[in-house]
């Protein structure tokens, strides 16, 4: 029987967390056979054993928990115990960010995902320095996922975030820029913030441009009077998104 989570519940599983988003259609037969990746780093990298614990969530809030029944180095098998289905949090809590320089924006993800993102949308914007044909932005993409998918197993969260397709700043999407020259301070947005989905737009290592700030449609508003850096202030406006939602604290 599978019994229900709300929210702001913790996974009540032991053992390593992964996500396996096709576990719950394996259920019905009381094993459930994990796919060769995840087969590999369970045996290979953590070197389980069977009888070992081994939590599950297909990353749409369906969790299981689970024992390894039998495993070699590509094949892993567990019997499911006991499933749980947690709701969503009532409110989406989106960031998007542009694009900076190197590797940074791997580490933004990984711990916007910890602290409970639901949606990360990268950019490229005015200021960025970078350039991306097609097929590098899809191996961004594909990676940035899979650091969501790691942070993800790591907080034991039952729902992933998504990273989304590389784009540019979005104008039908109500939210908050983050800008240097802005006047008002977040808090003072974010009291006045009606009840409903959260989204924060945080620009490159150059800012952004009035004229982006401008086209965006979102309240601008400013974090104090240090000039954070980009991978700063995402992380930040993720944590302060939380704890505005009641996800933290």
């Amino acid at each position: 029987m599978t019994s229900p989570l709300s929210a702001d519940q913790p996974i009540p599983t032991v053992g390593h967390h992964l996500i396996v988003p096709d576990w719950p259609a394996q259920a019905e037969s009381g094993v459930v056979h994990l796919g060769r990746e995840a087969s590999k780093h369970l045996a290979q990298v953590l070197r389980s054993r069977a009888g070992q614990p081994i939590s599950l969530t297909d990353g749409c809030g369906h969790i299981a928990q689970t024992r390894v029944q039998s495993l070699s180095n590509m094949h892993v098998h567990v019997v499911v115990e006991q499933t749980w289905t947690q709701t969503r949090w009532p409110w989406l809590l989106s960031l998007v960010q542009a694009i900076p320089k190197g590797k940074k924006l791997d580490e933004v993800i990984r711990r916007a995902c910890e602290l409970g993102v639901d949606q990360f949308y990268p950019i490229l914007t005015d200021r960025c320095d970078r350039k991306l044909d097609a097929n590098k932005a899809q191996t961004l993409v594909t990676r940035w996922q899979a650091i969501a998918n790691s942070a993800t197993e790591q907080s034991r969260r039952a729902w992933m975030m998504t990273v989304s397709p590389i784009g540019s700043i979005p104008t039908d999407m109500p939210g908050i820029v983050l800008w240097e020259e802005a006047t008002t301070p977040l808090s003072v947005v974010l009291d006045s913030h009606d009840v409903g989905d959260l989204v924060f737009l945080i620009g490159p290592e150059g800012g952004l441009t009035a004229q982006e700030v401008e086209m965006s449609n979102m309240t601008p508003a400013r974090l104090g009077p240090q000039i954070l850096r980009t991978e700063t202030a995402g992380v930040t406006a993720a944590a302060l998104g939380a704890w505005h939602l009641g996800r933290l604290g």
